[in-house]
């Protein structure tokens, strides 16, 4: 860690992504993806999210 008033360097990241997988009667329970603009027409998990910097 850097001393006040000195900008501290930044430490390697990678993208992470939260995925919720919902499964009833043993079926894995999804979503279609609609009105996105990405990947619209396809399968999705229902629940999904990112991990922001400085979150655990």
């Amino acid at each position: 860690m850097g001393q006040r008033g000195q900008a501290m360097q930044k430490r390697f990241g990678s993208p992470s992504a939260v995925f919720a997988m919902v499964i009833r009667d043993g079926k894995l329970m999804m979503q279609k993806r609609q009105n996105t603009g990405h990947w619209d027409g396809c399968y999705d998990l229902a629940a999904t999210g990112h991990v922001k910097d400085q979150e655990a």
